[in-house]
């Protein structure tokens, strides 16, 4: 799955789009892409990741206005004609920032998150900077570690059965391989 991040378009963050795989219930946390964009801009950039990652589900972080890319992200896929993605909203529920993400980070120190070698560096550093005494930190990517457990939890279901359904089209296209992340 695909976990969006978006960053309000202020301070220092910048939105994210994490990548995770799902090996035998396991959760690895497989690329990060981060930039500066405009909601529009993000919306097809994600749409890009997950088509070109055979990604079956997007989870979008829907905190205030971020709630209302979810529109934007099915109306952008209407208009496109791009079928077979769920987009489903993820929620801080009643914790704070700064709690989710020592979760986060206590996931990945009992190995129940795994952190690819293409993203481990990017992370350690945004672990590294991170004050939990202050409410300002750059943690863009540290919200995708500390919301991605949730997703699994929450969109387990989604998430199989979606890739039932693409590896059941590439076999009825006579589609051998499957390049899908799960």
């Amino acid at each position: 799955f695909l976990l969006v991040d978006p960053s309000q378009g202020k301070g220092k963050d910048m939105d994210a789009i994490g990548l995770f795989e799902v090996y035998d219930g396991d959760l690895a946390f497989r690329k990060v892409w981060e930039a500066h964009l405009s909601p529009e801009n993000l919306i097809k950039q994600t749409l890009i990741h997950a088509m070109d990652n055979g990604v079956p589900l997007i989870a979008v972080e829907a905190m205030a206005y971020q709630s209302t890319l979810l529109f934007w992200f099915e109306r952008i896929m209407q208009e496109m004609n791009i079928q077979g993605i769920i987009i489903v909203p993820i929620y801080g529920q009643n914790a704070s920032k700064n709690s989710r993400i020592a979760g986060g980070i206590k996931a990945m120190q009992t190995t129940s998150l795994i952190l690819h070698p293409d993203v481990r560096s990017i992370v350690q550093k945004q672990v590294s900077d991170w004050n939990p005494m202050k409410r300002d930190n750059v943690d863009d990517i540290l919200d995708l570690v500390a919301y991605a457990p949730r997703v699994l939890a929450e969109h387990a279901f989604e998430i199989s059965t979606a890739n039932s359904v693409l590896i059941l089209e590439a076999d009825s296209m006579g589609v051998v391989e499957n390049n899908s992340p799960f």
